[in-house]
């Protein structure tokens, strides 16, 4: 037989400082514990470095190429152990979640029903018969922590199996999911979970004579639903984000919408006093060096009723809600010199007529709102419907009679607009520009109403998240879900793409306590290739209602209803991608 052994990785978990590395082994469908025997001949750890494949440590489900024996030493109770030879480890591929449910085991957890199993036992039974590992579906995982008598935390599972089968309080050894839970990681749902059986350990207060082998938590992977699944473990959890150090700066009295010219030198936003009607452009010149310049230049607009709705993505043209004479319409103007460019009234975007309603007892009853395609195409959404103008040509509505509530519930690329459907299943319902046409009708996997979306510039990718704080990530080139997990404690606010389209933001507002005036909002970055958390800023500000990066992703902008915030990160993001944790 050969000694290359292709086991699916189920479990990378602490073992003595080094790892416990267990999975099935494909060509036999057992399980397989590759074991450093003569390197560590009294448990069989393995070294993280000699477990490393392409510089970083093995992943759940990882498809692994390991020499191995074709035994190992058993240590008198196990019966899985197969001896590492030497060699190197390679990924060849990658498993998925469905492909492993076939391994499940739904009797007793190891054996019974409490925490520990005695060596005694598992030598009275047959070689076969000794179960020291254990893929349970879970249909219930809470979590807890305690201090160590070392002062430190120890994390604890318990686990309800799909069988009914329960333990309460099972240390958690698998250290991505340990890392995810310190990001603020909330369980839910079904998992499959592998159980191990550690080396005997009799704890100082013991009374038998016997030192029993403590059931272990060795690996957690999250099952979303049948065909949308959570890679592993190692996705969405803080990657070297403690190197990554930002700068704050505060430019006081201009609110969101904003944008970056097009130099990527100055931002463009407005008074947050609405009756000052103007705009304001703030020097970044020497960003990179973090000295953040004063305004530079203020343009008033002269427009009565003065609400902006939204600037163009480079910045030159602002969008304007005006009323006047019981009517609504929507102004566009340059932004570099105040000129005045064309306006759209209520008819021209089949608002009602104006009798029907009195604009002068509340002039801004029905705002209409503007999403920047170019600046002569935008997208205009109001309560009475969606549609695309451009300049020079007929208005062309998408949806009649939508009704958006105080979410942000539409997202636009050159090539797609994405909007949130009224139906019960919350249906994301993708329009081509070109067309109008429904290209893509996607359904969530969550119960929680969807409270905001973006699209990538690339318009390859959607990503949506919920009030409960779950991110989608929807491929929309092979219309498919490629990633669903849990990125926020609380509801997702707003979601930003950088230009490159290969990482995002995602930002969560909790409620202020009780006589206070500021919210603490949670920003986090993600890898766009495979949802890893780059890095995680904590504000304590008005709510963040609108986030965007500078070109290269040096800087995050967040917009509240007084400010605007910059932060500006001191490092490169270049080694954020494939580094061990």
């Amino acid at each position: 037989m050969s000694s290359v052994k292709r086991i699916i990785c189920l479990a990378n978990s602490k073992k003595e400082g080094e790892r416990c590395i267990a999975g099935i082994n494909i060509d036999t469908g057992k399980w397989a514990r590759p074991v450093c025997d003569s390197l560590y001949p009294k448990d069989g750890r393995v070294p993280k470095s000699i477990c490393l494949v392409n510089g970083r440590e093995p992943e759940l489900l990882d498809i692994l190429e390991i020499p191995l024996a074709d035994t190992g030493n058993n240590f008198d109770f196990e019966s899985e152990n197969l001896s590492v030879l030497k060699g190197q480890w390679e990924v060849i591929g990658k498993s998925k979640v469905q492909d492993i449910i076939q391994y499940c085991d739904d009797g007793a957890i190891l054996h019974n029903s409490f925490k520990l199993v005695y060596p005694k036992y598992l030598q009275s039974l047959p070689l076969d018969k000794r179960k020291t590992l254990q893929l349970i579906n879970a249909v219930s995982l809470s979590i807890k922590s305690r201090q160590t008598s070392r002062g430190g935390i120890q994390w604890l599972g318990t686990i309800v199996s799909s069988s009914g089968n329960k333990l309460v309080d099972i240390p958690i050894t698998d250290p991505i999911f340990v890392k995810k839970i310190e990001s603020g990681y909330q369980s839910n749902g079904n998992y499959l979970i592998t159980m191990s059986l550690g080396m005997p350990y009799k704890p100082d207060n013991w009374d038998g004579d016997e030192a029993p082998c403590w059931k272990l938590i060795a690996g957690v992977i999250e099952i979303i639903d049948s065909s949308i699944t959570s890679q592993n473990y190692s996705s969405n959890v803080i990657n070297n984000s403690a190197e990554i150090q930002w700068s704050r700066y505060c430019i006081s009295n201009t609110c969101y919408p904003f944008a970056l010219t097009q130099d990527n030198q100055s931002i463009v936003g407005c008074s947050s006093d609405y009756d000052l009607q103007t705009v304001k452009f703030c020097s970044l010149t020497d960003y990179k060096m973090g000295v953040f310049c004063n305004i530079s230049k203020i343009q008033r607009i002269n427009t009565k009723y003065f609400e902006p709705v939204n600037i163009s993505k480079d910045g030159e043209v602002i969008a304007i809600s005006s009323y006047y004479l019981q009517s609504q319409q929507i102004e566009f103007w340059n932004t570099t010199n105040g000129d005045f460019l064309y306006s759209l009234s209520g008819h021209d975007i089949g608002l009602p007529l104006s009798e029907y309603y009195d604009f002068q007892e509340d002039p801004t009853y029905e705002t209409c709102f503007v999403e920047f395609i170019t600046k002569d195409k935008v997208v205009i959404w109001s309560y009475y419907g969606i549609g695309i103008w451009e300049y020079g040509k007929k208005y062309r509505q998408l949806i009649s009679e939508f009704q958006p509530s105080q979410g942000y519930y539409i997202a636009c690329s050159e090539n797609f607009i994405a909007v949130v459907s009224e139906t019960p299943s919350q249906e994301v319902l993708i329009f081509r520009v070109s067309d109008g046409e429904i290209t893509h009708k996607v359904t969530t996997t969550s119960n929680a109403p969807i409270s905001c979306l973006a699209i990538s510039k690339d318009s390859h990718l959607l990503v949506f998240g919920d009030s409960e704080g779950r991110l989608t990530i929807y491929d929309i080139r092979n219309r498919r879900s490629i990633n669903y997990f849990i990125a926020h404690s609380e509801s997702i606010d707003e979601i930003t793409f950088s230009d490159d389209c290969e990482i995002f933001a995602t930002v969560s507002n909790q409620s202020p306590a009780t006589g206070h005036e500021f919210t603490k909002s949670n920003i986090k970055l993600w890898n766009t290739s495979n949802g890893n958390l780059i890095s995680s800023i904590d504000e304590y500000a008005k709510t963040i209602d609108y986030l965007r990066f500078n070109i290269d992703a040096s800087m995050l902008i967040a917009g509240t209803s007084r400010d605007i915030i910059i932060f500006r990160k001191f490092d490169n993001m270049d080694a954020y991608d494939d580094a061990p944790f």
